[in-house]
């Protein structure tokens, strides 16, 4: 579903989401007293906002499970917005993590750490000109 989709619950966003599926690619990163990165991996960005967004992945091992949550992993991510000619990339950080068992998949909550302010703005404007199109 590409758009606005509905939410019942109280809103706790500090941004404007926009929902839609589009490849991404990431790995993870263990920064701690050793680095450490995984494999590149490829998901699909269910939808996303200036200050994170939300992954569907299948490629998920236990072990870096468990890091993710206890917030000793990092995850890098490239993404390319259509209509944009640069890739966004973005250190971003576990918000939460869900499991979707009918699927044999995750969904990552990621939330931006560090990310440049044109990134930013690309993404801001993407979001925008949907919504400005809608009505």
């Amino acid at each position: 579903m590409e758009g606005i989709e509905s939410y019942k619950g109280p809103e706790k966003r500090r941004s404007v989401r926009w929902y839609e599926r589009l490849p991404v690619k990431y790995i993870l990163v263990n920064d701690t007293d050793k680095p450490e990165f995984s494999p590149h991996y490829e998901g699909i960005m269910r939808n996303i906002s200036a200050v994170g967004m939300c992954v569907e992945t299948t490629l998920l091992s236990d072990d870096w499970k468990e890091r993710l949550l206890y917030g000793t992993i990092k995850v890098a991510v490239t993404l390319n917005l259509p209509n944009s000619t640069t890739d966004i990339c973005a250190l971003s950080k576990i918000a939460w993590l869900s499991r979707l068992p009918e699927k044999n998949a995750h969904l990552l909550g990621l939330e931006f750490m560090d990310i440049t302010t044109t990134a930013s703005d690309t993404i801001k404007d993407y979001i925008i000109s949907f919504y400005l199109k809608r009505t």
